[in-house]
């Protein structure tokens, strides 16, 4: 989401963003960036969409050449809860698999592989 402040007219206008993630709902902020007036609104909107892809290629490239194991408890209410836990961590590309230790009604522990630089 974009985020414009200031006076079309007169200007100077303060543009910013906020970013959610669609996996995580994590939100983020978009650095703020001044500009003198609206007819440079596009290039400021390019500026930001840039920012936001060199964030995601900084997440998204992992280097594979080491690997850490994390045992985790999850708290669970209903099985479909650890279904979308699974299927969130299969989606994270630092990590390499899931192994199911336990599955209770109210909790699952398990061990994830995880590769890092």
């Amino acid at each position: 989401m974009a985020i414009v402040e200031g006076s079309r007219e007169s200007g100077p206008l303060t543009v910013s963003g906020i970013r959610y993630d669609t996996q995580t709902g994590a939100r983020s902020d978009i650095a703020r960036m001044t500009v003198d007036e609206a007819r440079q609104l596009p290039e400021a909107a390019k500026k930001m969409h840039d920012q936001v892809e060199q964030q995601w290629r900084s997440v998204a490239s992992v280097r594979r050449d080491s690997q850490a194991s994390l045992d985790v408890t999850v708290p669970i209410r209903a099985l479909g809860d650890w279904v979308q836990v699974r299927q969130r961590l299969g989606a994270v590309p630092a990590i390499k698999n899931v192994s199911v230790l336990t599955l209770e009604s109210d909790h699952a522990t398990c061990t994830s592989t995880i590769s890092h630089a």
